[in-house]
């Protein structure tokens, strides 16, 4: 990354983390929000682990950001992306298999952490790959998630996005 680059990127992270330690501070006070901020703020009280993290957002290095192996802001913004995927119904499989899951009893905060797995997957792979996002393919391993095998138990999509790498035939 060159230095102007880099310099970019701090200042982002910088804005963003000043930004998340304001709402922690706003849901505390029970300010009025957004709807998005609001699910932001319920992510964040929704993992009292991470307190530490978030009454001190604006003061962390990006050296801190992890708690075993995983960052506490991407945690809780892809939280915030499923949220707003179900507010939005979109895609609806998201919706679809959220409700059948909860019908079931399967609590929210395991449901939520269950399709995100499958979107950072898909996220993943369209980084790695510089390859636009599959909805579809998505949408299809959100709605595999609720597939059933003949014992009863959930049965997972074995198989992971495809793609090819540039120049690869």
């Amino acid at each position: 990354m060159s230095e102007t680059a880099g310099d970019v990127y701090e200042s982002l992270r910088n804005i963003s983390q000043r930004r998340f330690r304001a709402l922690w501070e706003a849901g505390k006070l029970e300010v009025e929000l957004s709807d998005e901020d609001q699910r932001l703020v319920k992510a964040m009280q929704d993992h009292p682990q991470y307190r530490q993290f978030w009454e001190q957002a604006d003061r962390i290095g990006e050296e801190e950001l992890a708690i075993r192996g995983e960052n506490p802001f991407l945690h809780v913004m892809v939280h915030v992306v499923i949220e707003n995927q179900l507010a939005l119904r979109d895609p609806p499989e998201v919706y679809e298999i959220f409700q059948a899951k909860l019908a079931r009893g399967q609590p929210r905060h395991e449901v939520c952490h269950e399709i995100a797995r499958v979107l950072m997957e898909f996220v993943w792979q369209a980084l790695r790959y510089q390859k636009p996002f599959d909805a579809k393919g998505y949408a299809d391993s959100v709605r595999d998630l609720d597939a059933k095998m003949d014992d009863g138990h959930a049965r997972r999509r074995t198989s992971r996005p495809r793609y090819r790498r540039r120049g690869r035939r």
